[in-house]
């Protein structure tokens, strides 16, 4: 298992470098279902607002909305794991 979080790290990485952000968003998801406390999404995800993000007039000028998004996502998948399981 250790060395697929591994594997992970490297694709999300290339996956956020080179891809789409509807691709990256997809992976991040699925990355996040798949294994069980998978922080380096929420790092991820704040690297990709580093990266690309600019002041979003819809969300009161925030610049990490896609790091607040997966935050968010996190807690509500690991929730529904832990009651499903």
């Amino acid at each position: 298992m250790f060395f697929l979080r591994i594997f992970s790290y490297i694709v999300l990485s290339v996956v956020i470098l080179f891809f789409p952000w509807w691709f990256a968003g997809t992976v991040l998801f699925l990355f996040f279902c798949f294994f069980k406390k998978y922080y380096e999404g929420i790092f991820f995800a704040f690297m990709y607002d580093l990266l690309f993000s600019v002041p979003v007039t819809h969300f009161w000028g925030s610049v990490h909305v896609v790091f607040f998004t997966a935050l968010i996502v996190f807690v509500f998948i690991e929730n529904v794991r832990k009651r499903l399981l």
